[in-house]
């Protein structure tokens, strides 16, 4: 069936003991990148605007100077 024995042990105290066991999946898993380094955006921003083109057009070589 795909279940793990964890599941399934969880699963016979729940019967056991009338209490259902509720998982907090919101907590788990990988935490975003914006909260752990809320400077990344403007970081980025920083560093690309270096290499941002002066043409939209992208008929010009030549790069803006800030």
């Amino acid at each position: 069936m795909g279940w793990g024995r964890v599941c399934s042990q969880k699963g016979l105290r729940e019967k056991a003991t009338g209490i259902r066991c509720i998982d907090n999946y919101r907590a788990s898993g990988r935490k975003r990148t914006e909260g752990q380094l809320p400077t990344l955006s403007e970081d980025i921003r920083l560093l690309a605007d270096r290499q941002t083109q002066a043409d939209p057009s992208m008929k010009s070589g030549s790069l803006t100077n800030n």
